[in-house]
């Protein structure tokens, strides 16, 4: 079925944020040509507990998610060398449910990621692929920024189905902390990667021609997806 509600939900808060300067690009090629961005890798680290620090960002789990992974180091038995191959490099996985938040070590102007939920259920294995803990769940998130402890905007993210999913965030007026809450709050498997990050004097305000094209980006997340 179309999730209709959930497609209204994320435009409403992205042409809410739109408004006050802030753009949600669905298009990788459009956001970084916009923004500078520069990537951040993850460390294959395997199990890091519940925080820990790459190229200016710190990870932290929060609520009932517990230990961070960073790549699958020492866990290559079982999981394989990589969490999920669509995803280029390591990949960050969470026990619990997938809430965590990204501390900046300075004011930041744009931030993406890509994250990626599967919907092939059981133990995984190094030839499996990436799997969920059965039974697999149609996951959505909160994502909120902040600037010295104020929430400033958020957006509700809905991942596609076994396939990496896009977003990126312009926030000229800066941001210093993103969180994000598994709204669904389930035990499940969502992988996450591919980071990037802007800092406030590598970015300029995005064209209006360019702040309406992302908005109208939005519909492209009204795509059939399956349910379980």
């Amino acid at each position: 079925m179309f999730k209709t509600l959930a497609a209204a939900a994320l435009l409403s808060a992205s042409l809410t944020s739109a408004a006050s300067a802030t753009t949600f690009y669905f298009d990788e090629a459009t956001y970084f040509s916009a923004t500078g961005a520069v990537a951040v890798p993850l460390p294959n680290l395997g199990n890091v507990g519940s925080t820990f620090s790459t190229g200016g960002l710190t990870f932290s789990s929060f609520g009932s998610a517990t230990d961070l992974f960073s790549g699958t180091s020492g866990f290559e038995g079982t999981f394989g060398p990589d969490f999920a191959p669509a995803i280029s490099g390591n990949d960050l996985a969470i026990s619990g449910p997938e809430n965590f938040a990204i501390d900046f070590g300075s004011s930041v102007a744009a931030f993406s990621f890509k994250a990626f939920e599967p919907t092939v259920s059981g133990p995984a294995s190094p030839f499996s692929g990436p799997t969920c803990n059965a039974p697999c769940f149609d996951t959505s998130f909160d994502i909120s920024l902040f600037r010295q402890g104020v929430k400033i905007t958020n957006v509700t993210f809905f991942p596609f189905d076994d396939t990496p999913t896009f977003l990126g965030i312009l926030e000229p007026g800066g941001f210093d902390r993103v969180v994000f809450t598994d709204l669904t709050g389930t035990v499940d498997n969502e992988f996450f990667g591919e980071f990037s990050a802007a800092g406030l004097s590598t970015v300029p305000a995005p064209a209006p021609l360019v702040l309406l094209a992302s908005c109208l980006g939005i519909l492209g997340f009204c795509r059939r997806r399956r349910n379980f």
